[in-house]
């Protein structure tokens, strides 16, 4: 593993890029002593560094090559023959570091796994309360275009939100702002609530849903859509009508 980015902890000053993993180097800035450790430690220890077979621990001799193995420090990273108890180089207990090492990356694996169930966490719970103060600016029609705007942004995750405020909010400004959004969306699952809105009593509402039904390319909706022709009020009659000659590519 190469450097690319990191600093020098000392002096601040880019490392090297063609410093190795585990290999002792210098700073160039100031001259420190520095090993970059790698964050993954090899699963397995004993490793032939000629041919890369994976041995038995119990192995002192390569079972495909023959080569002698060897095991490097946990701690100064000296390369020693893999039946060492204490390093050559630091005098250090070679398996019990590797096993303490092994045990803390285990733990930290855990750690890790656990902090990002709880970033994931976070992250939904500040998304639904996001989501739920978008839905509670679609009741002003004022603060409409911004709110769909930034609900289309979330997008999957708004879609089950903005269904049952079409569905059951009692005011019809939200619930034809909902509509618009979902077809904005564009996600298929909101064809069959979103056809359901065609009878809404609002006709505000029932236009937002025919229109909202082209962009989904609800085919399904067809004869939902025509009953529509028969709209009492004209403008819903020729959303309709329009939504029909889209789906039909006209």
């Amino acid at each position: 593993m190469n450097i690319t980015s990191l600093n020098c902890p000392n002096c601040g000053n880019p490392l090297p890029k063609n410093a190795i993993s585990s290999q002792p180097f210098k700073c160039q800035a100031c001259g420190s002593l520095l090993i970059m450790t790698p964050v993954e430690e090899r699963d397995h220890p004993n490793v032939c560094v000629k041919c890369q077979t994976v041995n038995s621990p119990f192995q002192r001799y390569c079972t495909h090559c023959g080569e002698r193995l060897t095991v490097d420090c946990p701690i100064c990273y000296r390369t020693n023959p893999v039946d060492a108890e204490t390093c050559e180089g630091c005098g250090v207990n070679i398996q019990e570091e590797i096993l303490r090492r092994q045990a803390w990356h285990g733990l930290k694996k855990i750690n890790d796994e656990r902090r990002k169930a709880a970033l994931a966490k976070a992250e939904q719970d500040e998304q639904k309360n996001e989501i739920n103060r978008l839905l509670a600016d679609l009741d002003e029609p004022s603060r409409h275009a911004f709110a769909i705007f930034s609900l289309c942004q979330v997008g999957a995750a708004a879609v089950e939100p903005l269904i049952e405020t079409m569905r059951a909010d009692l005011d019809p400004d939200a619930r034809y702002a909902a509509a618009r959004a979902l077809g904005m969306i564009g996600d298929p699952a909101a064809i069959p609530a979103v056809t359901a809105a065609l009878t809404d009593p609002e006709p505000a509402v029932r236009y937002c849903a025919v229109e909202a039904l082209a962009p989904l390319k609800a085919e399904s909706a067809r004869n939902e859509i025509r009953k529509l022709l028969k709209d009492k009020y004209q403008w819903v009659r020729e959303r309709a009508q329009q939504t029909l000659d889209e789906l039909n590519g006209r």
